[in-house]
């Protein structure tokens, strides 16, 4: 069509260009949430994945050794103060000079994880004790101490799970997403352990060796591993990574966990730290008392007769709706924030006697 003389160009209107525009914001709005969730079942995926390479690192480790692997080494109160854990390795009740002999679990599966290399390295005398005044004393395994390993890192939490600035000589320490089952907090259950963890050590209360046989409660109802979210690096301020301090336990669990959900002053926020130690917290272990992705604490003060090993940090995630956990049998299940609490502790414990079906949780 020809106007005045010109050929008019066809084009747009202004109305017309608004009405596109929303409509392609109306699908990025629809797919989106849609392309996250997708993402987050591949990262869950892949976190449950590590959960059942741990899973199968543990019963490789059974096969040769016919115990599951110690959590640590511990004298405790009522220990003599010298015994030798391992031949060639002594160690004194409050540690030597840096805390050797403080080797998480997770060091002792390396070689069932296809990290040889990596367990060949560690000198099992030397310390990886996280104190700036000991760096003399873990300087043999630093390399060791800030390696990253993929089957111990949960792919949906970014935090970072490290005290920074802190390092070991001027590395960030290697970060773990996956504690390992110690049953109900000792001051609760008498001072005994009652989960699939024990240590090395003259302590009776914590040293009883468990075996395969020793889980009566069943492979496949009990807990070996589970998952939480790894601290942002001292920012000390609530959150599900940071750790808030209460006064010592009571030994009551309704009353310990109310202190803990009361709790407001946050002072530690470093969860997960260091998969090379076995401290609770940090490369260790954590306690069935607090419920799924409810808020850690930890006693400020110390507990009545077990220092900084015991403690309410409980399993988390970034999973929406509960968390990933890994049971003896090898299994991996999702566990629901909603979990009841008589089956969340029977399945916290090796040989409780509780009666736990599949469907309750």
């Amino acid at each position: 069509m020809v106007v005045g003389g010109r050929r008019s160009r066809g084009g747009f209107t202004l109305v017309e260009l608004l009405v596109v525009i929303a409509i392609i914001a109306v699908l990025i709005a629809l797919l989106l949430p849609a392309v996250q969730a997708a993402r987050e079942a591949a990262r869950r995926m892949q976190c449950t994945n590590n959960l059942k390479q741990l899973g199968l690192a543990t019963h490789n480790y059974i096969s040769v050794n016919q115990v599951l692997p110690p959590a640590g080494s511990w004298s405790g109160s009522s220990a003599t103060p010298n015994y030798s854990p391992k031949p060639g390795g002594a160690w004194i009740a409050n540690g030597p000079p840096g805390g050797a002999l403080n080797w998480s679990m997770k060091v002792r599966l390396l070689p069932f994880l296809e990290q040889e290399n990596l367990v060949n390295a560690y000198n099992m005398s030397a310390s990886d004790f996280v104190t700036s005044s000991s760096a003399a004393a873990y300087a043999p395994n630093v390399t060791i101490m800030t390696t990253s390993i993929k089957s111990y890192l949960c792919p949906s939490d970014p935090n970072p799970g490290d005290d920074r600035p802190f390092t070991f000589l001027a590395k960030p320490p290697g970060n773990t997403n996956y504690p390992h089952n110690m049953g109900i907090e000792p001051q609760v259950t008498g001072g005994k352990l009652n989960g699939i963890g024990w240590y090395l050590g003259a302590d009776p209360r914590v040293g009883v060796l468990v075996t395969v046989s020793s889980i009566s409660d069943g492979t496949s109802n009990t807990v070996a591993f589970s998952e939480w979210i790894k601290g942002r690096s001292g920012a000390n301020v609530a959150h599900p990574g940071a750790i808030a301090n209460f006064t010592p336990m009571t030994g009551d669990v309704l009353t310990d966990v109310a202190k803990c959900l009361a709790a407001s002053t946050y002072t530690w926020d470093f969860k997960g730290q260091n998969w090379t130690q076995q401290d609770t917290g940090r490369g260790g272990g954590y306690w069935h008392i607090m419920p799924p992705n409810k808020k850690a604490c930890n006693t400020a003060n110390g507990n009545l007769s077990y220092g900084d090993m015991g403690s309410l940090i409980g399993p988390s995630s970034f999973h929406p709706g509960g968390v990933n956990m890994g049971f003896c049998d090898g299994s991996v299940k999702f566990i629901k924030d909603s979990i009841a609490p008589a089956a969340y502790y029977g399945i916290a414990t090796a040989a409780g006697g509780e009666v736990v079906s599949s469907d309750s949780y």
